[in-house]
């Protein structure tokens, strides 16, 4: 009997996989095709978060580099104003300083509108899912299962119960039961009843 060829990392085998295709990776191991296509797939995953993650950093320096640049731009006008017009240079700071915190108060007031949003969108989730009714099973209750033993009607001799079997020496014709057999509830007993139930039924039809 062959041996089931078997893949060592994903242990599957001939058995659970019909279409089993076993290879050899770059150490020199046995590998099968699912685990190379699975390979693959994880090695076109990291290569997509890692164009991915150079995309994002690129777009973060772009975007600090605008700020900057209009910060640098920002703080010339200003200089040019303060150098070119008559206007003091308390009024022109303070209106510069007015704008920043106008600036920033409409950044915070961004982001609380932000936050009430997540937080609005949280408490209607919940309060779907506390609303949420489900179809109740209705059980219908029958009459309790009661055992009753099968009746075998045999034209021939009356079969031997299993203590009989084992006094009477039928057992010794038979071939012992293996112990994954016992495990499944089999045992020679009930082979030997089986074949003895064939030999004597309609014995006597004739």
């Amino acid at each position: 009997m062959s041996k089931i060829r078997e893949c060592k990392k994903c242990k599957s085998n001939e058995y659970t996989n019909k279409q089993l295709v076993m290879m050899i990776n770059e150490c020199g191991h046995p590998l099968c095709k699912l685990d190379d296509d699975q390979k693959w797939i994880e090695d076109q995953l990291r290569d997509e978060r890692q164009m991915k993650a150079r995309m994002t950093e690129h777009m973060e320096t772009d975007a600090r580099d605008k700020e900057n640049a209009t910060a640098v731009t920002d703080t010339r006008k200003i200089m040019d104003e303060l150098r070119d017009s008559n206007v003091a240079a308390e009024v022109i700071l303070d209106r510069e300083r007015k704008k920043q915190i106008e600036k920033e108060l409409e950044e915070k007031e961004e982001q609380e509108k932000r936050k009430r949003r997540n937080k609005e969108m949280l408490q209607t989730r919940k309060r779907a899912a506390e609303n949420m009714s489900f179809n109740t099973v209705i059980r219908i209750a029958g009459r309790a299962y009661l055992h009753q033993p099968l009746e075998l009607v045999i034209n021939g001799p009356p079969m031997p119960n299993a203590s009989q079997i084992e006094s009477m020496g039928y057992l010794a014709h038979i071939r012992n039961a293996t112990p994954d057999l016992i495990a499944g509830g089999y045992t020679s007993a009930l082979g030997c009843s089986r074949a003895l139930f064939e030999a004597r039924i309609d014995l006597f039809a004739f």
